[in-house]
């Protein structure tokens, strides 16, 4: 058992002990063997057939079973005793005896490692000769490591023994018996090489014992070991350096070699350095970094000498190459010792970090002064130092540079990259003997306030609203301090980024804590309040919040005052401030106060202000609204008051004596103020009574009251004749008894009269001005007569009243049901039954059943109404035609009457014969009749348009324009079809209608539509129809034949006719164009045929033979030509005579 499994099992024997007590620990087996011990050691070892006899148990022991698990499996139990007793226990009950054989702790064992290594360039080579005792069962794993050396070859006493790799840069040793075995392992790994010299480093198993030989090509080096171990130099020849090392047990060997001696000439050392010196201020300490770049010109350097101020702590010296150092206070500076490793190399960079606490004057940062005292870090000895000096101070210091002296100010630009801060500043200089005084003091905030200050003037208090928006610049603040005007309290601060507020008793301020530090932009919002007492008549300054410790303060005031308080500002007490005009988005009242005025300042204003109450200003405005009607007049009234300046709780008004009983008083405004009593004069006053109306609280604004009474006249042969009266506006009592009333300062009213429309009302007024409705402006803009007046008389016995006249006349009967469109498309074919599709778009004053003819014998195929399918149902009790058949058809609905439905239709209509029957005739399509016939010299129903659509065959076509009706597309001539007057879909009449009806019965038109419209009803239709092609052969063969026998007359005939059958078409189209057209499209081809004719008998006329010209010959006289005569005037004409 190994020791940790034995430690285990010694805590938990060690509990069972403690619960158990001594009684149970000397019962077990372990303690009797314990016992015997002694005697074993002296008579020898014990037999293998010996076994420890068991125990007699003669008592027993309880344990508590029930809560041991519990007890023990805590993480937490734990069991005191003393050491020393737990050993005597741990001792007694396991006994060691060496020698009963066991295992062994380990498997094998390194106990001795030698390794012996040459430096061949950046190589070492290297033998490492292991000694391993294996004591394990074979195979035995060893593991090793070597961290980055290479193994190039092993060798061991066994052959069998092997090598595993396990891992980056592990490996385990196989051993196949147990044993004393011999290992070899060549190894090779990288030197190194530094400022400080060249090394090696080389993982290695831990071994008992452990030596390292090494070998440097170099003579006189001197060679470092770690772990550090006793070196030993051993002989070797005059180039190289041979060390013998004997480590303790470690995982790791390092070595360092260097030259011991340097071997250049003694010379003159000439030596330059650049100090870069950085200076920081922070947190109430100097810290310096100085780093010192020394060049060596000529000779070799091993140890530097570095002054720095003796109040200067030394923090570190750090540098390549640097072997040690130590500092030493001298009287004028700490001299600090810089041992190099080293003394060939040119270059060296030595840093020095100090610090010392801020004094509380002027600080010395650089330089030596005249006496040789260092104020700042620089090279000791005589030597050329130039450097840069970089001078920097933490964010909430500020450092000013009182003496500057052999030293340059440059731009950051031209400093060392690192040391680009920004607050710093930096300087050059050529030669140590510099001076640099600053001071340095903790950076004040500065505070910018841009205040907005709202003050409210109410009735008994002024209520401040302060808004600071603070711009906190170079430092952070904790808090806000506020100077609070006398009497002012604070009710809350709202600040995004405080903690709480203070405002410490006896003191007037206010303390805003912030959570943290903060700096920009923070707005602080103050509500704060202070009595007042208006019958005060001193100025006193207006309360204003005095922000603390600001460097400068900008602001806006405004003052807000209600109506009825005047305030005045005392012009020669300001100070500090302007009036200005507020911005646009300044809201220019706060509930019931007004903007008064306006101010802004630079610096802290004093506006002293005094109160003086405004008297209550009354005014009234009286809306009245006469709605007659058949059996009474009401009549409405609506008081509105206006209270200005300073509120009221009474009001007083006088309605007529005869309707003061049944008066009633309501406030006409929902949301406005309840009324708390209404009272009613006991005793009238020249017929008038006085009506007193209190509210909850004094009101200022508008008030309206709604006073209603109704009026039932007289009534004689349907004329009334009646008086209204408006009601009366009455002074106000004042608030005490000794107190002016409050008289109404200016009253208006305005009444206009509605009736209703069977009854005619004429009006007549003096003391009211008639006006059109639309000038109403109190009433709305509705009515049939309006009046307005803009006074009423001073006392109650001045008649003030309307006179008014009403008729009734009787009420003239209106057409019950309206069909603003109606679409019906009727289907003819060579059968006898035509089927029809008819849809109206109508209101209806009916909510039952709607009364409908139909041709006789329909059957009917489908019917909606409202999108709702409904059933016609027969009325027998109706005597109708004998070609038609009485419906009726339920249009109960749930929308408004005046809310216009849709009433469709599908049925069949038979005819006795074919309706498209022979070559041509007339065909009669009788419509559906909504509402039965006219009666008492009225329509039951109203069409306002009616359009009828008729499907024929494409064999026939209808001619002309039926009675009464319009076609819809007009007649147009086409070489192959003909006449076109019609269409071959009616998807136009369904835009046009608006519902296409598609929950009814499947209605499938066919053949050419024909459209047809009117304004008003129409029972019937008459259309006139040709078949075709009979017509077409007729008309055009009878026009072929004309123009045959025409064309053997002269042309002069030919056009004659032409003329004179075109001037009979063109008069009779104007009876029917669409017939004349139709008549002309049957005609076509013999037209074209007759042309053709014509023209060919053109071409074929024979010529007329002329005469041969007839030739003279003076032999034969009879064919001379007779000459021409003619008179010709004598070239001059004698004149004639003059008269005497």
């Amino acid at each position: 058992m190994s020791r940790s499994q034995f430690s285990r099992a010694a805590v938990r024997i060690a509990i069972l002990l403690a619960v158990a007590g001594c009684t149970l620990a000397a019962s077990l087996p372990g303690v009797a063997a314990g016992q015997e011990s002694g005697a074993q050691a002296e008579g020898g070892q014990p037999k293998a057939g010996d076994a420890p006899k068991p125990s007699d148990w003669e008592s027993l022991v309880y344990l508590p079973y029930k809560n041991l698990k519990q007890v023990f499996e805590k993480e937490g139990a734990a069991v005191f005793m003393p050491y020393a007793q737990f050993l005597k226990m741990w001792d007694k009950s396991h006994p060691f005896d060496p020698r009963v054989p066991g295992k062994p702790p380990v498997n094998a064992v390194i106990t001795e490692i030698a390794f012996t290594g040459k430096i061949a360039g950046d190589v070492a080579q290297l033998e490492a000769s292991l000694t391993v005792q294996v004591l394990g069962k074979p195979w035995v794993e060893l593991p090793i490591q070597f961290g980055d050396a290479a193994i190039g070859k092993m060798t061991a006493s066994d052959d069998k023994v092997l090598l595993q790799a396990t891992g980056n840069g592990a490996y385990a040793l196989l051993f196949p018996k147990a044993g004393e075995h011999k290992i070899k392992l060549e190894l090779s790994t990288r030197v190194r090489t530094s400022p400080d010299g060249r090394s090696l480093e080389l993982e290695c198993p831990p071994a008992g014992i452990t030596t390292f030989d090494l070998t440097v090509p170099a003579a006189d080096q001197t060679i470092d070991v770690t772990p550090v171990a006793v070196v030993v130099p051993q002989p070797g020849d005059e180039k190289s350096t041979r060390i013998k090392a004997n480590i303790g047990a470690t995982k790791k060997i390092a070595a360092r070699w260097r030259p011991r001696l340097s071997t250049a000439p003694v010379m003159e050392v000439l030596t330059t350095v650049h100090n870069t010196l950085d200076v920081r201020i922070a947190d109430g300490l100097v810290h310096s970094h100085a780093t010192l770049a020394y060049q060596v010109l000529r000779g070799q350097v091993d140890q530097l000498r570095i002054g720095v101020p003796l109040e200067h702590r030394i923090l570190d010296v750090t540098g390549a190459g640097l072997k040690s150092w130590k500092a030493v206070k001298e009287d004028k500076m700490q001299v600090v010792t810089v041992d190099l490793l080293g003394g060939d190399s040119k270059s060296i960079s030595v840093e020095v970090h100090t610090e010392r606490p801020v004094p509380d004057g002027a600080i010395e940062l650089v330089g030596i002064d005249e006496n040789g005292v260092y104020r700042g870090i620089h090279a000791l000895g005589e030597l050329r130092e130039n450097g840069v000096v970089a001078v920097g101070q933490s964010a909430d210091l500020s450092l000013t540079v009182q003496e500057q002296s052999g030293l340059v100010r440059i731009e950051p630009a031209e400093a060392p990259e690192p040391l680009r801060r920004p607050e710093t500043q930096f300087y050059k200089y050529y030669t140590p003997k510099i001076r640099l005084l600053a001071a340095v003091k903790p950076v004040e905030p500065r505070l910018l306030v841009d205040q907005r200050t709202q003050l409210v003037f109410r009735d008994d208090e002024v209520q401040v609203v302060s808004q600071a928006a603070y711009t906190v610049e170079k430092a952070g603040v904790f808090e806000f301090r506020f100077k609070l005007p006398e009497g002012l309290t604070v009710d809350r601060v709202d600040c995004e980024q405080m903690k709480e507020f203070q405002t410490p008793e006896g003191e007037h301020l206010l303390i805003v804590v912030l959570r943290e530090k903060s700096m920009g932009r923070i707005a602080v919002a103050i509500t704060a309040h202070r009595a007042l007492d208006p019958a005060e008549k001193e100025s006193r300054p207006l309360p204003l919040i005095e922000p603390l410790a600001t460097a400068r303060e900008n602001g806006v005031i405004f003052v807000y005052a209600p109506e009825s308080l005047e305030l005045i500002a005392d012009e020669k007490g300001v100070q500090g401030a302007q009036p200005t005009r507020p911005e646009a988005n300044v809201p220019q009242a706060v509930g019931t106060s007004r903007l008064a005025s306006a101010w802004s300042y630079t610096r802290r204003p004093e506006i002293p202000v005094r109160t003086e109450r405004k008297p209550t200003r009354l005014t009234a405005a009286v809306a009245t609204t006469i709605n007659i009607r058949q059996d009474l007049t009401e009549v409405t009234t609506i008081v509105t008051y206006l209270v200005q300046f300073a509120g009221i709780d009474t009001f007083r008004l006088a309605v007529p004596e005869q309707f003061a009983a049944q008066v009633q008083i309501e406030s006409a405004d929902p949301a406005g103020l309840p009324l708390k009593q209404k009272s009613r004069a006991d005793a009238a006053e020249d017929g008038w009574v006085t009506w007193t109306i209190v509210t909850q609280r004094e009101v200022t604004g508008r008030v309206p009251l709604r006073i209603r009474y109704d009026l039932k006249p007289e009534q004689t042969e349907k004329v009334r004749t009646f008086a209204v009266e408006p009601v009366r506006v009455l002074a106000t009592p004042g608030k005490t008894a000794d107190a002016t009333p409050i008289t109404p300062s200016g009253i208006s009213g305005e009444l206009t009269v509605l009736k209703d429309r069977s009854l005619s009302v004429e009006a007549k007024g003096e003391d009211f001005e008639p006006i059109d409705v639309r000038e109403l402006t109190l009433l709305s803009p509705e009515g049939n007569l309006a009046y307005r007046y803009f006074k009423q008389p001073e006392k109650l016995a001045t008649p003030f009243k309307l006179d008014l006249v009403a008729t009734q006349h009787e009420i003239q009967e209106v057409v019950e049901t309206v069909v603003a469109q109606a679409l019906v498309e009727a289907v003819l074919t060579e059968d006898k039954t035509v089927t029809f599709r008819c849809r109206y778009r109508l209101k209806t004053s009916e909510r039952q059943r709607l009364s409908i003819e139909l041709p006789k014998d329909v059957e009917i195929l489908d019917s909606f109404v409202a999108g709702k399918r409904v059933e016609l149902e027969k009325d027998a009790a109706k005597a109708t035609a004998k070609d038609r058949d009485a419906f009726k058809i339920n249009v109960a609905r749930s929308t408004p009457s005046d809310e216009p439905f849709v009433l469709a239709l599908l049925f069949r209509a038979p005819f006795k014969e074919t309706p498209l029957q022979g070559h041509g005739g007339n065909v009669l399509l009788h419509l559906p009749r909504l509402g039965g016939v006219a009666e008492q010299g009225h329509a039951a129903v109203a069409i306002q348009q009616l359009k009828v659509a008729v499907w024929v065959p494409r064999d026939f076509v209808l001619v002309g324009a039926p009675d009464g009706f319009t076609p819809e597309q007009e007649t147009r001539l086409n070489l192959t079809s003909g006449a076109v007057g019609f269409a071959s879909s009616t998807t136009h009449l369904d835009s046009w209608f608006g519902d296409s009806s598609g929950g009814l019965f499947a209605f499938t038109p066919a053949g050419r539509a024909y459209v047809y419209s009117r304004l008003g009803a129409a029972d019937a239709m008459t259309a006139a129809y040709w078949r075709t092609n009979l017509y077409a052969w007729v008309i055009s063969v009878t026009v072929f034949l004309a123009a045959f026998v025409l064309s053997w007359t002269s042309w002069d005939n030919r056009l004659t006719v032409v003329l004179v059958v075109a001037f009979a078409a063109a008069m009779w189209s104007l009876k029917d164009a669409d017939q004349t057209l139709n008549v002309v499209a049957a005609a076509r081809w013999g037209l074209l045929a007759g042309a053709v004719l014509w023209f060919i008998h053109a071409l074929n006329r024979p010529k007329a033979q002329r005469p041969a010209q007839a030739t003279y010959n003076p032999a034969d006289p009879s064919t001379a030509v007779p000459a021409l005569a003619a008179v010709i005037p004598p070239p001059n004409p004698p004149k004639p005579p003059e008269a005497t």
